[in-house]
């Protein structure tokens, strides 16, 4: 059993290092967006397929706790140092900006992607190691995106000042439009962000109350995000610490939505691609 258990241990440290250096290179391709994305998705399958490979799916799950609290812990002291030459002139200078989220983030879709896939299509599945990849990694997202959501909405907050309520339908997207001519990556930055931040919660929350009334789940679906996203941005405009937009709360909104949609038709491809050995896409 120590045996088993160290060869273990061997392996969550080669997997995690294979994870944390996948994202080096690739953090160095600021200014794009898909390229990063794209091979980061791709890195995150291969070092799940070797996981696979040495039927310790399990690994690949802990090992993504370990890199994202490794990328976490590495971005606030990095922060931290660069405020302390700054003399902390500024709240966050945004050292671990969003592109680098991006390139974490697809690393560990990438990876939960291809466990996914190999569960459905596999006949012999081990039903244990998937369930506890799933929840390793589930336990690893959850770090991830509550430190997104608090790097988005706390540490880069810009500071107080004058900032008016925006309730004029377009205004904000039209701006982007306009803006992206000059500086296209931060206009898509902006844009997806928006448009996806809440999405994997949507997706999310579907899950959580698929077994309730079809009633109470269509009106939780439609109605909680337009009251949480308003709710958002009206703090915004009272603390004045951002604008309160119309164009965010409807692009924040449309992407839960799009998280809630994803949810049943997901399941509905791990069903066919399972021929019905598998009733949900994750998990």
């Amino acid at each position: 059993m120590k045996v088993i258990n160290r060869h273990n241990a061997a392996l969550t440290v080669l997997c995690t290092i294979a994870y944390i250096f996948a994202c080096c290179p690739l953090f160095g391709m600021t200014g794009n967006i898909f390229a990063p994305v794209i091979w980061g998705i791709i890195i995150g399958a291969v070092i799940s397929a070797c996981a696979v490979e040495l039927k310790k799916i399990p690994v690949a799950g802990y090992s993504q706790i370990i890199f994202i609290t490794f990328w976490i812990i590495f971005a606030l002291f990095k922060e931290f140092a660069v405020q302390l030459e700054a003399g902390f002139a500024d709240r966050w200078i945004q050292y671990f900006y969003f592109d680098k989220f991006l390139v974490v983030g697809s690393v560990g879709l990438g990876s939960t992607l291809y466990i996914c896939f190999i569960r459905l299509l596999s006949k012999k599945t081990n039903i244990s190691e998937y369930s506890g990849y799933f929840r390793y990694s589930g336990v690893a997202f959850i770090i991830f995106y509550t430190f997104l959501l608090v790097y988005s909405f706390v540490l880069i907050r810009i500071g107080p000042g004058e900032y008016p309520i925006r309730l004029i339908p377009f205004y904000t997207i039209k701006n982007y439009i306009q803006h992206y001519s000059v500086d296209p990556y931060e206009t898509l930055m902006n844009v997806f962000g928006n448009f996806f931040y809440f999405t994997p919660l949507g997706y999310i929350l579907c899950r959580k109350v698929y077994g309730k009334k079809l009633s109470f789940r269509v009106c939780f679906i439609f109605v909680f995000p337009i009251f949480a996203f308003s709710c958002l941005e009206l703090s915004q405009y009272l603390f004045q610490n951002g604008y309160c937009e119309f164009d965010d709360i409807s692009m924040n909104t449309v992407g839960f939505w799009l998280g809630a949609l994803l949810c049943p038709l997901t399941n509905i491809l791990a069903r066919k691609i399972s021929r019905n050995r598998c009733l949900t896409f994750w998990n």
